[in-house]
């Protein structure tokens, strides 16, 4: 699961030193239940989106930091988990 900062410009959001791996689904077999691994992630993402007290060492001050999940994105199979369905044939 690798997070991705859309407030950097497009040329270098994507470079390895600018993402963020927050989990790794284990395998070799998927699991039964994608959301036991997400759910903790999605609570973390509310918090973030309700906004997170923190502090600006450079400027010295605090502030509500708030951060939204924009998009999901996967294979085919893995957006099939995510959304709970049961596949693109059915």
């Amino acid at each position: 699961i690798i997070l991705q900062n859309l407030n950097l410009p497009p040329e270098i959001r994507t470079h390895l030193r600018n993402l963020i791996c927050v989990g790794v689904v284990p395998g070799p077999h998927q699991p039964k239940d994608l959301g036991s691994f997400l759910s903790p992630l999605d609570d973390k993402y509310a918090a973030l989106a309700n906004g997170i007290h923190t502090h600006n060492a450079q400027d010295e001050i605090e502030f509500s930091l708030h951060g939204y999940v924009i998009f999901k994105n996967g294979d085919i199979l893995a957006i099939e988990k995510i959304l709970n369905i049961k596949g693109h044939n059915a």
